[in-house]
Parts: C-alpha cells; structure tokens; sequence
C-alpha cells in the first residue's frame, strides 16, 4: 500500500514541477544582448538577439538563417516551428530579432527560438 501512495505522490510530483518549468519558461524575459556579447557563456540561457539576415538555408527538416551585426550566428527552425511560420518570408538584408535558448552545435553557437511569437522580422 505505501508504495501505492508514493508512487502516486511521485507522479502529481513530477507533474506539478513539470507545469512549473512551463510556467516560468513562458513567463521569463530573454536577456537582451548584443550578437558582439554572445559567448559560450550564454549557452543554455534564453536571449533576445537582432541582426540582419545575411543568408537563409532550408533543408527538410531545417531552415538555417545566419543574422549578422558585429558578429554573426545562426538561427535554428526546426520544421515543426517553420511550419507555424509560414506567413513570414524571411529574405537577405531583413531584420530579425529572435528571443530564443542558446546552443552549441559542432563549436558553433546557435539559438532556438521557443515559438511562433519570439520571432519578428522588419
């Protein structure tokens, strides 16, 4: 029997932490940085970040968008946001402010944006 009740206490748990990551995930403003400033210390952290578009690669599953000011850095839409995104034409030269989570990818920084809304292009 108690090990009934613990498991079932494990599980509401997980879950109430599990609704708390989100809330706070989706409630949490990106640090505003320069793409000067962004360094392997930013990795795992979310950011807002703007630069020009300097160059735009899709794949199947992934469309590659390099924005550039001082330095450059890749944003990554997997096909699953992409798709979310498929009013937005994304071209040479736009701006793109992007609020999104750091990554490191083959010594290559790079950011995720976390949904349709961290996106703005001018």
């Amino acid at each position: 029997m108690k090990d009934a009740q613990l498991a079932s206490a494990c599980v509401v748990l997980s879950l109430l932490g599990i609704i708390a990551l989100v809330f706070f995930a989706k409630t949490l403003e990106p640090q505003r940085i320069a793409l000067a400033q962004l360094n392997g210390d930013y990795v795992g952290k979310l950011v807002e970040v703007s630069g020009s578009i300097a160059s735009v690669s899709t794949k199947e599953s992934v469309t590659i968008v390099k924005i550039c000011s001082s330095q450059c850095v890749d944003v990554v839409f997997f096909k699953s946001l992409r798709e979310k995104l498929s009013f937005i034409t994304l071209s040479k030269n736009q701006w793109l402010t992007v609020r999104g989570v750091v990554s490191e990818f083959k010594e290559s920084l790079e950011i995720t944006p976390l949904d349709e809304n961290s996106v703005d292009v001018a």
